[in-house]
């Protein structure tokens, strides 16, 4: 994702591994950046979501049978708040799908206050496979982040945590977090890409890995700090 596609920021960047040692209560890592998350304000329904509208599909091979399996991710815009749901289908020999996860809370709503509250710009923009693993792209109101999953021990496990967003009119900063690895990388730029450079670079050990189908993402609103 190119820098110059984000501009502005009002985000705060998730102390992901702090996140991780609580899941594998390990020792808590010691990151210089760190996230208040917000409460998260829903207005009750009475009715069920419906779900009814397509926001994103992608195909393509995820457990490896050489078979193409389905994501989809559908909206309910009948609820003020835009719920998304992600679900996951192997595909069969005989041309059939078989549901293997619903995920409900991996792609925060549109409108987490109400769509007549305040637009904290949560947006879905789209799901790929890409050698055989799930790229869920999402965006804040000056951000953009990917969570990718890979089908390993039997469900979806996060292997890789990404994010870019502008911190002031003359910097980019770019953060790349392979799970698998620990290896964690923060980049600072200028918005048209240029003067790239390396700010941190360490082994940060992720512990056990979330799985996709209660996973919450890192990101909320807030502001940088470093």
């Amino acid at each position: 994702m190119h820098a110059s596609a984000v501009m502005g920021c009002f985000c705060r960047v998730a102390g992901v591994a702090q996140q991780f040692s609580r899941m594998s209560n390990q020792k808590r890592l010691p990151l210089r950046m760190e996230i208040r998350y917000l409460p998260t304000i829903t207005r009750k329904r009475e009715n069920p979501p419906l779900y009814n509208y397509l926001a994103g599909k992608a195909l393509g091979d995820l457990n490896k049978d050489g078979i193409s399996d389905s994501v989809v991710v559908v909206q309910d815009t009948t609820d003020n708040t835009r719920p998304s749901r992600l679900q996951i289908f192997f595909g069969q020999a005989d041309g059939s799908y078989t549901p293997v996860v619903t995920a409900n809370t991996v792609i925060e709503p549109t409108y987490p206050l109400g769509s007549d509250g305040m637009d904290e710009g949560h947006r879905f923009d789209e799901v790929l496979i890409k050698n055989g693993a799930l790229d869920i792209h999402t965006s804040l109101i000056h951000a953009n982040v990917h969570h990718v999953f890979r089908y390993q021990n039997g469900h979806f496990e996060l292997i890789g945590f990404s994010q870019d967003q502008l911190e002031d009119i003359n910097t980019v900063s770019e953060e790349q977090y392979n799970l698998s690895t620990g290896q964690y990388i923060r980049y600072k730029e200028a918005p048209d890409g240029s003067g790239k450079s390396v700010v941190e670079n360490r082994v940060i050990p992720a512990g056990a890995l979330p799985v996709l189908d209660n996973f919450v993402p890192f990101t909320s609103k807030g502001e940088i700090t470093y």
